[in-house]
């Protein structure tokens, strides 16, 4: 029988047989418990384990039997785990057993032990040890019954009990402070304090307990820990009560510890900080500066709660923007991608949070069918993908969404949350991995900048109002999709209201007196004005009238108001919603009778609502003095009651004077088409609704579509594969026919009244049948005619789509445009239908492959069997609603196939995916929303893919440049990474994605993007591709490839490159990996790239230029190596010389080497020899500059320099007492163009090294002096 003592210690003497060692240790993943081993061993083929909660005098004991798969099994050792804060109870045994078949090791609960003394338990009955992390799950519930301790869980935001209301085995209450409690004035002060804040507070208070004398105080399972790592022990002494403050995420920032009697005086704060290794920790607060909020004295509770708790928010602020991870958002974003840098520039503030916007953000305009219902009403949808900075995040890990908008000139703003449209209650958009997308809309009109709607998986936000768009915005409760959905009206209404309160019409601006229009000022968006021009139209009678109108195109009015000169608000119109289905508000024309000088009653407003070249218009009279307008129709505004109307209303208002000008007022009528210049509308009433057509005067005349010319009371044009007709001056389409015979009569349509009169009509263009006939009539209206397969005509309204079938057996279809590449065939609807079903003709039945439900239509549909429509056996059908269907035939049965393949790179184009070569590069793009899961060369497998993130949308070769033998594949992934492989000894192995970017490539490549933005040039790596060196080409004839900068490790190559050019000055920027930058500059006169990283006046260039780089950290200086390291003596025997390393300097070569360091300094580039090396030759490239004359005179350092263009080099000789200079050798270049100094210069010569550090007052030149031994002393 094998004993094992729970109470058992390393001082015990409860074991009297066999092997007493016990060990205390340490539970790695907890410091919370610890463990003691027992290594007591024994074979359980005929033995059984007794378990003794104390020693063997003490009572029962358990016995556990090895039965099934234990039995003839070894135990090797048991760990009996404590709480280190409640020393002497055992939790939990854990048997170890020795591994071998289905053995797994076994852990036994005290609370299990407890209910089984003096009785028996199988071991195959006990818990599976399977991780760390299950036991210590375990320890912690186990904790949990022992009711002489009391563990305190900060983090805990519900408690593990039924209700949700206590923890720790009910021995501690846990409670959300709420306003709605009835709270002491304390906690009702503090609620009062955060309200309308995002965060949330907890109060932890133990229920009265007669034993739990002993306390702990715990977060993330782990004691709560100081800045040196170890336990706060001052805490674990006293029974605390707890309250806790949580930001957005479940994290707490701020913990207040106080006792039973609530002694203010002596209460403690505890904040959340991060060491610099990352390490979480807790500090108390205490006097001095917490997060630059300062203390004063040690009355903490006093100094947080004074001034309406002005410190602890101020406190919590700091503390919720330094521990939630924040991804910003540029929201004017329109075109080009955005990340940390660009932010930085222009929102200050950013650095007082922890943002994480490392990579690109990239912006699109989405233009599909999932927002047509808004792009078809100019509405623009932007879309942020952000998928990059997600799959940087931790599984499940929370980040929150900023956003920052347009406030000044190069400036942004951030923009609050706010709950609901009261704007009380602050919120918080956030973003977590794995469970939400990685795209984010927003939402713009026309041309004009400000954004107007925000969305995020189905979130949606707007501005609170037009006073506070900057700072406010509000959830909107009435959208719940970020796209079109059955109620298309939501989304559009929504639109519509805020576009219309951010451009309101204000109708009583006019021109001064004597001026013909006027602009005035809506809002201010950034350093934009957005403005509406009211211009004077021609009177009428006796009456003034003004036209609205916005100043720029691509803008549109809102909503109309009548403010007074003090601008206060008196009145408004409020217009139906539906307008804005039909068009935008375009125009706006006020009535004034010319004697009203105060412009006090606009007697009649017509709002022109403009659709294209259409326009309805919607007539409001004033129907009472304080300001309030009716919809009305009467007012024959083409006709001769215009004028005997208005005047109605000028004697209503009894006007100034307007008896006296009686026939001035019922004068000649002036029709307002001399204002808006168009047709303007009546009324007609239909089906009980009051609609406006046009009242037409127009010819009537019959069109005849086998005429496909112009005539002279109509044109014919050809416009792709369609033929538009358009009536003269005067005329109108009452019919069309279609004669031939093909139908049952020549008359396909005929107008019902002159209102109906048609002044276009488009066919298509296919001279052997006609198939469809879109009709524009004069009031607006629009039908499409369509000819059915037994040539009959059905009417459709051309608003609506017609559905249409399409069949695989046939390689043309009437209602789609076809396309053809090799074996596929591809289908798109025309733009009056789309596809209800897809069928395929077998044995002379129609078999139904694909058929929409729900009104799941499909806009396109793609299939193989060009050449042979009888081998058709792939299918995809595209859905609008952005969903793709894939269909395989097997077998002669049609069914649903998943998208993923495989690519094999050494097959050519097939159904899946395009191939196409560039250079020495082969690409494979998929198809559609094609993804490979796994990437073969033949029957060689490059990668497999375990789960989606690995999924491959694109792959490429790149071929020896001499062999034309694949090198190297690319791999980029749907997440935007990207692998890269090379072939070597063991297969295809993955390398470090990273390239030499050469800036003078200037076009976008499959490593990189290139961008023009802001007066800069950006090349933006894609994936996770780096740039580990920069070079440029120089040279004409004979081109060469200079190195600029190399990247000492992979931690310091480049993400971003950036150009930024001001007349002939240029700079270079390259944000490394480790967050520095380094900057470079060239200019006409200094014509190499110049390391500039250091140069203080190079950072305020930049910042003039509108780049700061002041949230920067630039490289670290290089300690230059000085001369005197190499100490030689006066003379050096040559014997010295030659024993050390002469190595070749390549001056084109401009980044260290192991045998020697450069140093930019003033404009030159020092190199200098690390000692033990000394220069054998001076190259540029295979050119050489300098060589010794006389054997054994070799250089230690060289300076390169360029004067007006010319480069010139002076080499340093290591003796004061060697060579002299000589005539210029003849060397294999023009000594025009590099000038060459020998120095003979002792090693440590001030004098030369003061000079050659002599900062000049011209920075981008130098004096040209003729060769000597010496530089000019003169200062340059």
């Amino acid at each position: 029988m094998i004993k094992i003592y729970l109470a058992g210690r390393p001082d015990s003497s409860s074991y009297v047989f066999g092997n007493r060692n016990i060990e205390r240790e340490d539970f790695p993943i907890s410091n919370i418990f610890y463990r003691y081993k027992h290594h007591r061993t024994g074979w359980l083929s005929s033995e059984n384990i007794e378990v003794c909660e104390q020693y063997s005098w003490s009572g029962s004991c358990v016995t556990l039997k090895a039965t099934g798969v234990y039995e003839g099994y070894s135990l090797t050792h048991q760990h009996v785990y404590f709480n280190k804060y409640n020393d002497g109870v055992p939790l939990v045994l854990v048997l170890f057993f020795s591994s071998r078949n289905n053995v797994v090791n076994k852990f036994y609960r005290l609370s299990n032990v407890k209910n089984d003394l003096g009785k028996g338990r199988n071991i195959e009955e006990l818990d599976d040890l399977t991780t760390e992390e299950n036991l210590l799950n375990a320890l912690i519930e186990e904790n949990d019954k022992i009711d002489t301790i009391l563990t305190y869980d900060i983090g805990l935001t519900e408690g593990n009990s039924e209700d949700k209301s206590s923890y720790n085995g009910n021995k501690i209450k846990l409670t959300k402070l709420e306003s709605n409690l009835e709270n002491e004035d304390d906690i009702k002060n503090v609620l009062k304090a955060v309200e309308g804040n995002v965060y949330r507070i907890y109060r932890h208070t133990s229920k009265p307990l007669r034993k739990a004398n002993k306390f702990c105080y715990i977060y993330k399972k782990q004691v709560l820990m100081n800045e040196n790592k170890q336990p706060i022990k001052d805490l674990m002494s006293k029974n605390y009560n707890l309250t806790v403050y949580f930001g957005v995420v479940n994290k707490p920032l701020l913990v207040e510890f106080y006792q039973q009697n609530n002694d203010k005086a002596n209460k403690l704060y505890y904040y959340l900080n991060e060491s610099s290794d990352g390490t979480e920790y807790w500090d108390v607060i205490k006097t001095g500066s917490v997060l630059d909020v300062e203390f004063t004295d040690d009355t903490i509770y006093e100094q947080l709660t004074s001034n309406n708790y002005d410190k602890l928010l101020k406190l919590l602020e700091k503390l919720k923007n330094k521990f939630t991870k924040t991804i910003f958002f540029m929201l004017d974003a329109q075109e080009y991608p955005y990340q940390k840098i660009e932010i930085g520039m222009v929102f200050d503030d950013h650095i007082k949070y922890n943002m994480i916007n490392d990579n690109m953000i990239t912006v699109e305009e989405k233009n599909d069918d999932s927002v047509k219902c808004i792009t078809s009403k100019r509405f623009k949808v932007f879309e942020h993908d952000f998928r990059q900075i997600v799959s940087s995040m931790y599984k499940n890990e929370l980040a929150e969404l900023k956003f920052i908008i347009p406030n000044g000139k190069d400036k942004h703003t951030l923009v609050n949350l706010y709950k609901d449209v009261d704007a009380k209650e602050m919120d918080s958009l956030m973003c977590t991995k794995g469970k939400n997308n990685s795209k984010l809309y927003t939402y713009f009109y026309g041309h004009d900048p400000r954004i107007l709607l925000i969305c995020y998986n189905g979130l949606v936000y707007r501005p609170k109002d037009l006073y506070e768009y900057e700072f406010k915005w509000v959830k909107e409760k009435d959208v719940n999709s970020c796209f079109c959905n059955e109620d298309n009206n939501g989304l559009l209404n929504t639109l519509t209201n805020i576009i219309s309160f951010l451009t309101v019409v204000n109708l009583n601006e006019k021109p001064d007196p004597g001026s013909k229009n006027k602009t005035y000022d809506v809002h201010k968006f950034g350093d934009q004005k957005i403005q509406i021009t009211v211009n004077v139209g021609e009177s009428v009678g006796c009456y003034k009238v003004y036209v609205h109108e916005p100043n720029k195109e691509g803008y549109r009015l809102g909503n109309i108001e009548y403010r007074d000169h003090m601008d206060q608000l008196k009145g408004k119109i409020s217009y139906e919603q539906k307008w804005n289905a039909y068009g935008y508000l375009g125009r706006v024309i006020v009535y004034y009778y010319n004697r009203d000088e105060e412009y006090r009653y606009p007697l009649l407003v017509v709002l022109e609502f403009k659709n294209n070249h259409k326009s309805i218009f919607k007539q409001y009279q004033l129907t009472s003095s304080d300001y309030k307008w009716s919809p009305t129709y009467g007012f024959d505004l083409n006709g001769k009651q215009l004028l005997p109307e208005l005047y109605t209303l000028n004697k209503k208002y009894n006007l100034k004077e307007a008896e006296d000008h009686e026939s001035e007022c019922l004068g000649r009528n002036k029709h307002i088409r001399a204002i808006i210049g168009t047709v303007v509308p009546t009324t007609l009433v239909t089906g009980g609704i009051a609609e406006e057509v046009v009242e037409s005067s127009k010819t009537p005349i019959e069109l005849s579509l086998n005429g496909k010319s112009s005539k002279n009371k109509y044109d014919y044009n050809k416009s792709g594969n369609e033929g538009i007709y358009t009536t003269k001056d005067g005329f109108g389409f009452c019919s069309i026919k279609l004669p031939g015979g093909c139908c049952k009569s020549d008359l396909i349509w005929q107008a019902i009244g002159i209102y109906e009169y048609a002044d276009k009509v488009i066919v298509d263009g296919n001279d052997s049948e006609t198939t469809f006939v879109k009709i524009f009539s004069v009031n607006g209206d629009r039908k499409l005619l369509i000819r059915d397969e037994s040539n009959e005509w059905d009417e459709f309204n051309s608003h609506d789509r017609v559905p249409v079938v399409f069949s695989l057996n046939s390689p043309y279809n009437q209602h789609s445009d076809q396309q053809f590449c090799g074996d596929i065939r591809m289908y798109k609807a025309k733009e009056y239908c789309h596809f209800i079903e897809a069928f395929e003709i077998t044995n002379s039945e129609n078999f139904t492959i694909w058929k929409a439900y729900n009104d799941d239509f499909a806009w396109k549909i793609v299939a193989n069997g060009a050449l042979n429509t009888t081998k058709t056996y792939k299918l995809s059908i595209f859905l609008e609603s952005g969903e793709i269907i894939h269909y395989m035939k097997r077998r002669g049965i049609w069914e649903i196939t998943t998208n993923q393949g495989v690519l094999n790179l050494e097959v050519p184009s097939t159904f899946e995916y395009s191939h196409s070569v560039n250079g020495n590069m082969i690409i494979y793009t998929a198809r559609y929303d094609f993804v490979f899961v796994i990437v073969k060369m033949g029957h060689s497998i490059l990668w497999k893919s375990s789960n989606e993130t690995g999924f491959v949308k694109k792959a490429a070769i790149i071929l020896d440049e001499y062999s034309s033998v694949p090198d190297t594949v690319l791999l980029f992934f749907v997440n935007g990474f990207i692998k890269h492989l090379t072939m070597m000894d063991a297969g295809w192995t993955e390398i470090e994605p990273s390239i030499v970017l050469n800036i003078d490539e200037k076009y976008s490549k499959n490593e990189y993007r290139y961008i023009v933005y802001n007066k800069a040039e950006h090349f933006v790596p894609i994936g996770r591709l780096l740039f580990r060196g920069v070079r440029t080409t120089k040279g004409w004839f004979h081109p060469s490839d200079v190195d600029i900068w190399i990247g000492k490790t992979s931690k310091q190559y480049a993400k971003s490159v950036m150009i930024i050019s001001s007349g002939k000055e240029k700079y270079m920027l390259l944000l490394l990996v480790d967050d520095h930058y380094k900057l470079f500059f060239k200019s006409d006169r200094i014509t190499t790239w110049t390391d500039y990283t250091h140069y203080p006046f190079a950072i305020g260039d930049l910042k003039l230029l509108g780049y700061d780089l002041s949230h920067l950290k630039p490289v670290p200086k290089d300690e230059p190596e000085e001369v005197s390291e190499v100490t030689l003596p006066e003379t050096v025997p040559e014997s010295g010389l030659w024993s050390r390393n002469l190595i070749d300097l390549d001056i084109t070569k401009m980044f260290n080497f192991a045998g020697y360091t450069i140093e930019y300094k003033d404009g030159k580039v020092i190199f200098k020899a690390r000692f033990q090396y000394l220069f054998k030759l001076v190259l540029r490239q295979n050119e050489i500059l300098w060589k010794p004359k006389i054997e054994g005179e070799y250089p230690y350092k060289v300076v390169y320099k360029e004067i007006d263009n010319i480069p010139k080099i002076k080499v340093y000789l290591p003796d004061d007492n060697g060579i002299v200079p000589h005539p210029k050798p003849a060397l294999k270049f023009d000594p025009t163009k590099i000038e060459v100094q020998v120095v003979n210069y002792k090693a440590g010569d001030k004098k030369v090294e003061d000079e050659l550090s002599h900062k000049s007052s011209n920075r981008f030149s130098w004096q040209v002096t003729e060769p000597v031994t010496h530089f000019n002393p003169k200062p340059p």
